[in-house]
């Protein structure tokens, strides 16, 4: 009976060690992420984020632990913490709803942020309106909308003409910005039945 009690707190041991090390595996300030590159190749690795700062991530790779800064206008796409962003002119965005359309939310401003080629600095223009703010992006057209409560009801009805129900929905909203992402998700479902 003892030497099954020995070997049950052993195993028991073993495994938690086995637990701590995977628990460890990530580096205390990153997280775990996938990258796509404006090129379309993919990494994957774990992250540090400083999107509203510096409009750029530190990417850890998991196969040599080497580190590498990427400004927005590098990236294409990145996921992590569960949420997908995307990179438009240098800045990221919260990608809320994707389709046709997408419905986003600015979380950086890389306007006028220099970026260096060897010692030459560059400058990305960045996209309009400031951190907070939302967008419609036509995914065909690549076209980046800001919306404001004085456009809204505009790209809305332009953006939307043809799915009625989505109209409709962006009437009822009352200019609520944020509830947009209904109307896109109802335009962008309208032919699935």
């Amino acid at each position: 009976m003892k030497h099954l009690t020995t070997a049950a707190v052993f195993f028991i041991l073993l495994n938690s060690q086995f637990l701590h090390a995977q628990q460890v595996s990530i580096p205390l300030g990153f997280v775990k992420a996938k990258i796509t590159l404006q090129n379309g190749q993919t990494l994957q690795g774990n992250i540090k984020e400083d999107i509203k700062k510096r409009a750029a991530i530190l990417f850890m790779d998991n196969a040599d632990a080497k580190k590498t800064l990427y400004n927005g206008d590098q990236i294409s796409s990145i996921v992590f913490d569960e949420q997908q962003f995307i990179c438009i002119k240098g800045d990221f965005f919260k990608l809320i709803v994707a389709g046709e359309y997408s419905f986003l939310q600015k979380l950086s401003n890389a306007a006028e942020k220099p970026v260096y080629i060897g010692t030459e600095a560059m400058f990305i223009n960045g996209s309009e309106g400031k951190i907070g703010s939302y967008y419609l992006y036509n995914m065909a057209s690549k076209t980046l909308q800001l919306l404001t409560k004085n456009n809204m009801e505009t790209i809305a009805n332009n953006a939307f003409a043809s799915c009625q129900a989505a109209i409709a929905k962006a009437k009822s909203i009352n200019q609520n910005i944020s509830q947009l992402q209904d109307v896109v998700t109802i335009y962008n479902n309208r032919n699935s039945k």
